[in-house]
């Protein structure tokens, strides 16, 4: 029997539609297959469906063989890409229309403009880039740029709106190759952040600090080995030399895959307030 693709259908497809919602057996391997790493999620929220295995895939492409036992067993699972060393996400998430404007002209106007851009609740959005080493996330309120030790759904249904996530520009992961996108690098995020930064606090703005993430070190199991052997020295000779020998690591591309617990902290005169910065993007009160 020969199905038909009708226009419509292939457009939903573009979109990021699955038949039957059958995410992961419509999209994985083929968003695979164009140079991304993926990993399955399960349906209807954000959570990885293999908690304690999937960072690794931040650093190495997911196997095609588990690829194809995961959209057999589980087709209905959510697609997500791990980021990090295959993508970047700028996750604008905020609710202004304004000021999802003016935070993806920021984006934009540093790192080029890119055919892919997700939107799971509208007029929140997604940006996604190529990145050109691997990434340190910088997470603020509201809005994050997600690398290393991340995740972000690509295909599935949306946990709060119910709808498909869907792709805008007839661009998607599972129809563009990875190498087709602008590539960003470390020091281009930190740009876009400081940018960020100073429209919210303008000269109260310091610096971003290089750091580990206490949060994720705390639940880590995906890299016991380099884990301990960071606890060791933070213990035995400080947090200051821990941080200095880790960032050296960074510089030579000598972190081993599954490590990921790093992350730029802003810097503020008078603290950081977080609900200043969220209400100051929720209300576009920028400068």
């Amino acid at each position: 029997m020969v199905t038909l693709v009708t226009q419509d259908s292939a457009v939903a497809r573009a979109e990021g539609h699955a038949p039957g919602d059958r995410f992961f057996l419509t999209f994985a391997e083929e968003t695979a297959d164009n140079g991304y790493s993926v990993i399955a999620i399960i349906p209807r929220k954000k959570m990885p469906r293999f908690e304690l295995e999937w960072r690794a895939s931040c650093w190495t492409q997911t196997p095609l063989e588990w690829i194809r036992e995961v959209a057999q067993a589980f087709p209905d699972s959510g697609v997500a890409l791990a980021c990090g060393r295959y993508t970047v996400a700028f996750d604008i998430d905020v609710n202004n229309e304004s000021t999802v404007e003016i935070l993806r002209s920021t984006v934009e106007d540093i790192c080029g403009k890119t055919p892919l851009v997700r939107i799971g609740n509208a007029p929140r959005i997604a940006l996604f880039y190529r990145p050109a080493e691997p990434i340190i996330s910088i997470r603020l309120p509201k809005f994050d740029i997600l690398g290393l030790g991340t995740n972000m759904t690509i295909y599935g249904i949306h946990p709060r709106t119910e709808q498909h996530y869907r792709w805008v520009g007839g661009s998607a992961p599972h129809l563009i190759n990875l190498n087709e996108l602008p590539a960003v690098t470390n020091e281009q995020c930190l740009e876009v952040a400081t940018r960020v930064m100073r429209k919210v606090f303008g000269d109260r703005f310091e610096r971003f600090n290089f750091d580990t993430d206490r949060n994720l070190l705390a639940r880590s199991v995906t890299s016991r080995t380099m884990l301990a052997r960071q606890l060791l020295i933070r213990v035995l000779r400080g947090k200051k030399h821990a941080q200095a020998r880790y960032e050296k690591l960074l510089r030579r591309g000598e972190f081993p895959p599954g490590f990921w617990g790093f992350l730029m902290r802003p810097v503020v005169k008078e603290g950081f307030d977080r609900f200043e910065f969220s209400h100051k993007l929720d209300t576009c009160q920028l400068d």
